[in-house]
């Protein structure tokens, strides 16, 4: 059983293109649909790890070399749609 919980932290640099278009069916009505392009560079964190299996976790048995994690996510995208309808009174 794994005993070790971590706190991933990072910052990265993201844009995001926004678009959408509007109809007015009538004077108090209108549909409209929007779309969202959002982009984030890789995100990356790491460390060593303080225990592992309720002790010290270590690669050999004098404790000279910790084990240590890196976690690595690719470049993140997000595509979205959304379909509105609004009215004016």
């Amino acid at each position: 059983m794994l005993s070790e919980q971590a706190t991933l932290s990072d910052r990265v640099a993201g844009y995001q293109i926004l678009f959408g278009m509007d109809y007015a069916a009538t004077e108090q009505t209108s549909f409209g649909v929007e779309g969202r392009w959002v982009r984030f560079e890789e995100f990356s964190d790491g460390g060593a790890w303080d225990c592992l299996r309720s002790h010290e976790s270590q690669l050999r048995l004098d404790g000279s070399e910790p084990v240590a994690y890196e976690i690595k996510l690719d470049e993140l995208a997000l595509f979205g749609v959304s379909l509105e309808l609004r009215y004016r009174p």
